[in-house]
């Protein structure tokens, strides 16, 4: 008997994917009017699954956003971006790009970024620049404390590349 179970079972399992296959379109636009429609009880059924499981939650959470640090710091950073100025949004591989283009090193001290890496604006935020990829750099931690909120030829003077 169960051998028959496990079969049907995994028939339908079958069936099921190639359904969903031949039907995406169909089956999101029902996800969709179904959540329309019952949205208040769909929300409350998550409000409760939050409040019984906030431990849980913290644990995936911080368990993701070890193993995706790159993604989450630019995530922070087009929040900060938004809620400062509300215009423009860095693409989620940035840092891989930057890194690559920057063949690994700072932009003014030259030094590998091996041990470390901060994602800076070249015109500040503060000053009224875009949080767009044109507008961002990797910097060691130590050029990003020195640059802070500072124009960009204005910091390079001061630490000797621009008269």
């Amino acid at each position: 008997m169960h051998f028959y179970k496990d079969a049907y079972h995994s028939r339908a399992r079958v069936h099921q994917r190639r359904y969903r296959e031949r039907n995406t379109d169909k089956i999101a636009a029902y996800e969709r009017s179904y959540y329309e429609k019952n949205k208040d009880k769909l929300n409350a059924y998550q409000r409760i699954y939050h409040e019984r499981n906030k431990d849980k939650i913290a644990i995936r959470a911080r368990n993701y956003r070890s193993s995706h640090m790159a993604q989450a710091r630019v995530r922070d950073q087009n929040r900060r971006a938004r809620k400062r100025l509300g215009a423009g949004s860095a693409s989620p591989d940035i840092i891989s790009r930057l890194l690559c283009l920057q063949r690994g090193k700072c932009v003014c001290c030259r030094r590998k970024l091996a041990a470390g890496n901060h994602l800076d604006h070249v015109i500040p935020l503060a000053l009224g620049g875009p949080h767009t990829d044109d507008n961002l750099q990797l910097l060691c931690p130590n050029c990003n404390r020195k640059k802070r909120a500072k124009d960009p030829i204005k910091f390079m003077q001061e630490i000797g590349y621009l008269l």
